[in-house]
């Protein structure tokens, strides 16, 4: 369940008794600059939370690392084996199980082996083609999963071409105002903004700004993180007085999002 929400007062090192301390205040579901965030996180994680449901809302926020790492985390928990090691046992009782293909390739991703994780990312998709729609949601995340390995990689045209072939089921199966769509046009601006094409990179951060805007919270960290996304792209093109508007857009919503502790049991 989540419990509370709390305002961070003041944190200070106390050197004689060598301990940091951290002082809180419990927030008001009714605080205006709070509410949004209640209701969006209790929405997306429901009553009861568990390590498989934060692994699931930090993929829909876009902090993969986190992801893999809650997903690792419960596996090594529950089972008491490393993940790897999981999933491999898994393929053995089912070879057709494209989520542990999925699961070898994020593992593979987070080592630094980007090779590997492109061979087990290309059998998943290859498997769920088998069996699925090729308009699936799930055939989106495939080709947002090698997108990202690509851009990983330094191969930004090739993710660019995977991340076109996830945006067009994103906007066929949800529609352009979505957050998945805007993950999308995040990324697309990100590869853009690596191939130094940053007037391209910027519109596609507009794109996903306009989105997230609408669809998230108001103090929402991927919204921060689009504007400062746009903000060092400025810098690339000299325009610094739309690059200190930017980021401080960005840093005016993470000193309001990380001002809060998120408690569960």
């Amino acid at each position: 369940m989540l419990d509370a929400i709390f305002r961070i007062d003041e944190v200070r090192f106390d050197d004689e008794k060598e301990v940091w301390v951290i002082k809180l205040t419990m927030c008001s579901e009714n605080e205006n600059e709070l509410r949004d965030e209640f209701d969006y996180y209790r929405q997306q994680m429901g009553e009861h939370i568990d390590l498989v449901s934060l692994g699931d809302l930090m993929y829909r926020m876009g902090e993969y690392d986190m992801y893999i790492f809650m997903n690792d985390l419960t596996i090594s928990i529950v089972l008491g084996v490393n993940p790897q090691l999981f999933f491999n046992r898994d393929l053995e009782e089912d070879p057709n199980s494209s989520a542990s293909y999925t699961g070898l390739g994020n593992v593979a991703g987070e080592r630094g082996e980007m090779d590997v994780a492109l061979e087990y990312h290309s059998k998943a998709l290859e498997m769920d083609l088998n069996r699925l729609s090729p308009h699936h949601p799930d055939i989106a995340t495939n080709y947002m999963n090698l997108g990202i390995v690509y851009g990983d990689k330094g191969l930004y045209d090739k993710a660019l071409e995977y991340y076109e072939k996830a945006l067009k089921i994103n906007l066929e199966t949800d529609g352009e105002e979505h957050a998945d769509v805007a993950h999308v046009y995040h990324n697309m601006g990100g590869a853009y903004a690596e191939k130094k094409e940053y007037e391209m990179a910027l519109q596609y951060y507009e794109k996903c700004l306009c989105i997230r805007e609408k669809v998230l919270p108001k103090h929402h960290p991927d919204t921060a993180s689009t504007h400062n996304n746009m903000g060092i792209t400025y810098n690339h093109r000299n325009d610094h007085q739309s690059a200190l508007a930017s980021k401080g857009k960005a840093h005016a919503i993470w000193r309001v999002f990380m001002y809060c502790v998120i408690v569960w049991r």
